[in-house]
This record gives C-alpha cells, sequence and structure tokens, in this order.
C-alpha cells in the first residue's frame, strides 16, 4: 500500500504557482504593489494563508480570499476578492504539469493498491489529480477534512492505514516536504521516503531524488 502526497510530489506545484503569479501580476499591475515582486510576496501569503486554514482558524475559501486581498492594493469586497481569484486560479490551472517521471512510475505500479494524503481541501485536489489525467490510480484521497488533523500530526496517517484496511507498517508513503511528509509519516509507523528533487540537506535515513528512485527502494523491499 502507497500513499502519495501531490503537490511538488507529482504535481510541480512550485513552477505552476510561479509562473501563474507572474501571469497574474502583469494582468493586475496596477493594482498590485511592485509587481515585479508578486512571486515572492504570492508564495509569502499563500503559505501564511494556508497555515491559518490548516489550523482550522479559517475556511479553504477564505484562505483564497485573504491571500488576494493581502497582495493587492485596493479595499476589496469578499466578493471581488473571490472572483479575482477565481481569474488567477483559471490561469493557475492552465500551467499544472506534472513531473516527467510521474505517469511512468504510476503505470509501472499498476497492481499495488495507490491513495493520497494531502494537506489541501479534498475536492481542489481531487479534481487536480483528475485534470492532470491520474485520478484513477488512486483510490482514496485523505485530507485533513477527513481526519481533522493535518500532517504532520499522527492523526492523518493513522486514519489512512485504517480506512484502506492496513497496519502502518504495511503502508509506504512518500512525500516532498521533510519534515510534514517524511517525518510524519516515519512518527505514525510508516514506511516514509523522502523525495528530495532539489537535493535539499536535510538529514533523512531514507530519500531519493526522484520517483524511479522510489520504485527501486520499494521494489526492493516488497
Amino acid at each position: 500500500m502507497i500513499f502519495f502526497d501531490i503537490d511538488d510530489t507529482l504535481l510541480d506545484y512550485k513552477s505552476s504557482q510561479d509562473i501563474a503569479a507572474k501571469a497574474f501580476s502583469e494582468k493586475y499591475a496596477t493594482h498590485i504593489p511592485a509587481p515585479d515582486q508578486f512571486v515572492n510576496v504570492w508564495n509569502r501569503v499563500t503559505d501564511h494563508h494556508m497555515a491559518r486554514y490548516l489550523s482550522g482558524e479559517i475556511s479553504f475559501q477564505e484562505q483564497r480570499r485573504w491571500r488576494i486581498k493581502d497582495s493587492f492594493s485596493l479595499e476589496l469586497s469578499d466578493q471581488q476578492a473571490d472572483d479575482i481569484f477565481s481569474d488567477y486560479y483559471q490561469i493557475y490551472e492552465s500551467s499544472w504539469t506534472l513531473f516527467p517521471d510521474v505517469v511512468d512510475v504510476l503505470d509501472n505500479l499498476a497492481g499495488t493498491q495507490l491513495a493520497v494524503i494531502t494537506n489541501g481541501d479534498k475536492e481542489n485536489q481531487t479534481y487536480k489529480l483528475e485534470r492532470l489525467g491520474v485520478l484513477s490510480h488512486f483510490t482514496e484521497i485523505i485530507t485533513p477534512a477527513c481526519a481533522g488533523a493535518a500532517k504532520p500530526d499522527p492523526a492523518i496517517f493513522q486514519l489512512a492505514a485504517r480506512v484502506v484496511g492496513k497496519r502502518p507498517e504495511e503502508c509506504w508513503y512518500i512525500g516532498d516536504n521533510h519534515a510534514l511528509d517524511y517525518h510524519g509519516a516515519l512518527a505514525s509507523g510508516f514506511n516514509s521516503v523522502w523525495l528530495n528533487r532539489e537535493a535539499r540537506s536535510e538529514r533523512c535515513d531514507s530519500q531519493c531524488k526522484d520517483l524511479y528512485g522510489f520504485l527501486e527502494i520499494f521494489s526492493s523491499i516488497d
């Protein structure tokens, strides 16, 4: 049983978001302070308000709304912010792309039960996988709304194992975030592998530079 993260594991999320933020800032340049710095601003406000969403402080829709309000120099109503975010999302969605190893590795894992553990919104992440053409590979999508907790809390990993009828030690997890993914899964008793695409230097006993590397690790032990 293998669970995958989505963003920056399957989807090249950072590249997609940066491309979209740049195009979005060009479209709304007259309403954004320092449009040439917007990519960095957008990444910062996204991290801030996603953390508020994951803590339960605000809803998923509200985190989207606040990202717009905190990025624009205008006083915006909720509806105006929602409308502008919808415009951003269309640009963002058009830039979605899988990492080049994803489809081949998922095809190689045909016959192995696959699922997802993500800190995103279930409807949004399900749509993302469907739009990218890989939803059919996964039997379950486990989110904080399902578990009442977000990665790295063991509760979300433990729920995922129960949902698929497996013991934690029978489950594998692969994700790009060293703290949320690797350590969260490891602390929950999963076989955890860190997907270290950017060759970062954090200490880790089980890591790979791409999904082909994960496939080698899994196949050598399975």
